[in-house]
Order: structure tokens, then C-alpha cells, then sequence
């Protein structure tokens, strides 16, 4: 009976650090934002912060999974995790209250800052009685090449589930496309936020406002649009009385944003949403992957 229950406790520990893991690391870029969000780290590291956190998560999960045998400073790890993250908890929601998502499990299963507080205390819970049945049952130590693989594969899955932290998605086009800026002035309106563009280099991002990683990529440029004055333009798609609402929600103030279309939106944009083009003297010189958008790059390809 006791067997069973130590198994029971391993599988929903388990599956919970891995559902974290698995969840932050589908919506990766708005993960790395709300890290950003913080004040705690800069562009350029962010992204390896939010890749640790995400692979110390399928580290504890696997452990949990696939070893009977105890494994030293596993639980002192988990305890870390879930005291430090509770903490991040209680700051959050004093801060910006419950009425946010934070993040513990990505986009896709949204949590407010108490319903994850009430997760992470479950979760000490489990943790508290699995080491009172290990202890009881006396279980040997895992053996050091056992402690390896599990390493080896938490370093895997990571770098399986983030491919922008090997994939370079922002080389030049081979050969440079025109881009018709003349289709935003005959057949622009709606315009919001407009501000004077001199020339030079310029991202254009083109966006529908029904789109689900459209979103993503508006929240990640309010976020930087935040921190640096970059030379960037938003061509928005959609229903021109739920633009100021978007603006609004994604913090987008301070850029020109500007209305679109249907037929010129897709001509300049293309059928590939969010559209992210790097323009310069009348040419595409860049179209960036929403996993690769940060400031750090921004900040090198439009100086």
C-alpha cells in the first residue's frame, strides 16, 4: 500500500513540473516577457533565465517520473522551486493584484497569482509526504550515471521545446525584396500614435488583431517599445473599433500605428502572421521569426 501511494505522489509531482515546463516552453516568448517584466534581467539574458527555470522544471519532473531510487537533493531542489516561486507569488500579487496571469503554466492553462500560491502550497504538501514515505521505505541512493542521464535528457527536452535558443532566425535575405510603402499611404486609415518616421532602418510589424501569435508579438513589442526608442511601426489588420483597445491592452503606446486594409495588408505582409520586416531605403532586409524578437536584436539591426 505504501508503494503505491509513494508512486501516486511521484506521478502527480511529476506531472506537474512537467506540464510547467511543457507549457512555458510552447509560449516561450511571452514567458520571456514577463521575466523581462520583472526589472530583474536584461534582454540579452533574459531568454537563458527563462530557459533555466523551464529546464530545472523537466529535471525535477523526469526525476519524479523515472526514478524509484532516492535521489540526493532532488527534494532540497523542489522545495527551492516552490518556495521561490511562491515568494515571486506573493510580490505579484501585491503589486498587480489577481486579476493577471502569472505565467506558472504559459498561455495555455492561465493562473492567477492565488490559484498558483494554492498550486504551490499542494504541491509542498505532496512533496512533504513523499519524503516521510521514502525515508520510511529507506531507498538507496541513485547511482551518479543515473543522476547524468536524468541531466542529459532535462538539457534535451529544453533545448527541443525552445528552438530559438539555437536557431538564428534574423540573417539577411539573399536577395532584397521591395517593399511599397506607397500602399500604406493610398490605403491607410485609422492611424494612432503617428509620430514622424525619418528614414533610415525600420521594423514594420504587421499584425491582425485576430490573431493568436499576432498577440504575442503586440506584447512583446510594448514591452520593449518600453525600454528603447527603436525605429518601429505597427500596420494593423481588423476591426478599426477594437484598435485602441489593443493599442491599449499591449501597452503600445509610443509607436505609430497604423490601420490597413485587407488586400494591401496581405500584399505587403504576406499570408505568414505576424509579418516582421525589417525595411531600409525602400527594401526587406530582414523578416524576423516571433521567437527570435527581442530587444537586444532589435537594438543591432536598426542602428
Amino acid at each position: 500500500m505504501e508503494n503505491l501511494i509513494r508512486l501516486a505522489l511521484r506521478l502527480l509531482l511529476s506531472a506537474t513540473f512537467l506540464l510547467s515546463a511543457y507549457t512555458k516552453a510552447i509560449d516561450f516568448s511571452s514567458f520571456e516577457v514577463r521575466l523581462l517584466d520583472t526589472g530583474l534581467f536584461n534582454w540579452s539574458i533574459t531568454p537563458w533565465i527563462a530557459a533555466a527555470f523551464i529546464g530545472l522544471e523537466y529535471l525535477v519532473g523526469l526525476g519524479f517520473l523515472l526514478f524509484s531510487q532516492h535521489i540526493r537533493g532532488l527534494a532540497w531542489l523542489t522545495w527551492g522551486m516552490l518556495v521561490g516561486f511562491t515568494m515571486y507569488l506573493l510580490v505579484l500579487l501585491y503589486t498587480q493584484g489577481n486579476d493577471v496571469n502569472c505565467g506558472c503554466m504559459g498561455e495555455t492553462l492561465a493562473f492567477t497569482p492565488l490559484q498558483a500560491i494554492v498550486k504551490n502550497i499542494g504541491s509542498m504538501l505532496l512533496l512533504a509526504m513523499l519524503h516521510y514515505f521514502e525515508r520510511k521505505a529507506g531507498l538507496s541512493q541513485a547511482s551518479w550515471w543515473w543522476k547524468s542521464g536524468l541531466a542529459t535528457m532535462a538539457i534535451i527536452l529544453t533545448t527541443a521545446s525552445i528552438p530559438s535558443l539555437y536557431t538564428h532566425a534574423a540573417a539577411p535575405l539573399e536577395n532584397k525584396v521591395f517593399f511599397d510603402a506607397s500602399l500604406l499611404e493610398a490605403h491607410g486609415f485609422a492611424q494612432l500614435n503617428s509620430h514622424k518616421q525619418p528614414p533610415g532602418k525600420r521594423l514594420y510589424a504587421f499584425l491582425s488583431m485576430s490573431c493568436s501569435h499576432c498577440q504575442l508579438a503586440a506584447e512583446r513589442l510594448g514591452s520593449i517599445s518600453q525600454r528603447a526608442d527603436l525605429p518601429m511601426s505597427l500596420v494593423i489588420n481588423g476591426d478599426s473599433a477594437d484598435l485602441r483597445n489593443f493599442i491599449e491592452e499591449h501597452a503600445l503606446q509610443q509607436l505609430p500605428v497604423q490601420m490597413l486594409g485587407a488586400e494591401p495588408f496581405m500584399q505587403l505582409a504576406g499570408n505568414r502572421l505576424p509579418a516582421l520586416l525589417v525595411v531600409e531605403n525602400d527594401s526587406i532586409t530582414h523578416q524576423l521569426q516571433l521567437f527570435s524578437l527581442n530587444g537586444a536584436l532589435l537594438q543591432s539591426l536598426l542602428k
